[in-house]
């Protein structure tokens, strides 16, 4: 019995059954990885780690130094922005953002505060589902992004919390 339930754990969960860990001195965070996924070219201001695997599925992580007094300061601090006040900022870059859920959670035992989210591409032919971690550590802001394909979301789950 116990052969057959490694088995079926190995082909329901193969992506995070193979992983890298990858350790980033700069800002000194360690991320595993499924070991489908690449490292791509880190563009954009802030952008620290950009990979992606070949069917639209990628993580980014965006590292800022946090400036006390420009800052909010905790996750609850977030939590109180409301769904509306959210899709009107991601509207400033995506097309058609439609908060999920948010909340708080923990990242290495730290408070952080989580967003899901969905945007449509402007001819409606993409929709596509992002999970945002925010979590401050050692004067740092780090957010980390995961997106997939809205068709491919439950299959992603896994490895989306799995990372975050």
């Amino acid at each position: 019995m116990k052969y057959k339930l490694l088995i079926v754990l190995f082909v329901i969960f193969p992506v995070i059954t193979y992983c890298q860990s990858i350790y980033y001195s700069k800002y000194g965070y360690t991320i595993e990885i499924p070991t489908n996924f690449t490292q791509k070219e880190a563009i954009g201001k802030n952008v620290d780690l950009n990979i992606s695997d070949n069917l639209g599925n990628a993580f980014v992580i965006v590292v800022k130094k946090v400036i006390p007094e420009n800052s909010i300061n905790s996750a609850y601090e977030l939590t109180q922005i409301t769904y509306q006040e959210w899709e009107n900022a991601l509207a400033e870059g995506l097309p058609n953002p439609k908060v999920v859920k948010s909340g708080k959670t923990y990242l290495d035992n730290k408070e952080a505060f989580y967003l899901h989210y969905t945007i449509t591409d402007y001819d409606n032919s993409l929709v596509s589902y992002f999970i945002n971690y925010q979590v401050i550590h050692n004067n740092y802001l780090y957010t980390l992004t995961a997106t997939c394909p809205n068709s491919m979301l439950s299959k992603q789950m896994p490895v989306f919390y799995f990372i975050g």
